[in-house]
């Protein structure tokens, strides 16, 4: 488990006893990244002891790496994507039962990165897609929403490093919305990638288009959201 919190809680603030919640949350933290392994009564035993410091109902999970997680990698189940499917549908009954969103980071397949692109043009065929997803098969059919992240500059660092153009490219981060049980799908969202703060600032359309295609001579101004 990389990390449960709850919005809108500042837990430096709130007490158990003589100690802040952050404190608290830190030591059941260093507990548990003993654990090697976790699994879906683990989970759930954290997320209540979270609660319960916390004195919240609600908590977002985040889970990295989704599928080394022991349900994921049961294969009782007859088959990987039969295995995937059952830990997603345990995943999903945990998150109705204890009132919490479960975020769970998953890989691309390894063939989604093979090739090497020549050009700033070509980086678009490595987008990636549903099928894009390791075990696709059994993770998306039971994800209620699935998103996918997808920076360019990330390639034309590894494979473009002579290319001057290519150097020059703003590293903007999107993420796109590959599946959505009760949304749109398509829907892509643009994010400044800081690489040296690792934060990422979101940027809209007009921005969007000034950092990718800026007249000559002119410099578009993005608001410093890192400042």
């Amino acid at each position: 488990v990389n990390r449960i919190t709850a919005p809108g809680v500042d837990l430096s603030k709130t007490k158990v006893g003589n100690r802040s919640v952050s404190a608290a949350l830190k030591k059941i933290a260093k507990e548990n990244a003993k654990k090697i392994s976790i699994n879906i009564p683990k989970l759930k035993g954290f997320i209540r002891e979270f609660k319960n410091t916390t004195k919240c109902d609600y908590c977002f999970v985040v889970i990295d790496l989704l599928t080394q997680m022991e349900e994921f990698m049961d294969m009782s189940g007859g088959s990987v994507p039969a295995s995937m499917e059952i830990g997603m549908n345990k995943l999903n009954a945990l998150a109705k039962e204890e009132n919490v969103h479960i975020l769970g980071i998953v890989q691309f397949n390894r063939q989604s990165d093979n090739g090497k692109p020549e050009t700033i043009e070509a980086i678009e065929k490595l987008r990636p897609t549903v099928q894009s997803v390791k075990n696709s098969s059994g993770i998306a059919e039971r994800a209620r929403v699935l998103l996918a992240i997808f920076r360019k500059k990330y390639y034309t660092d590894r494979y473009m490093q002579d290319n001057p153009e290519a150097q020059k490219l703003e590293d903007i981060m999107d993420v796109t919305i590959l599946k959505d049980s009760s949304g749109a799908t398509g829907v892509r969202l643009n994010y400044l990638y800081n690489a040296k703060l690792f934060r990422i600032a979101p940027i809209d359309d007009n921005d969007l288009l000034g950092l990718t295609k800026e007249p000559e001579g002119q410099t578009t101004q993005i608001k410093d959201y890192n400042a």
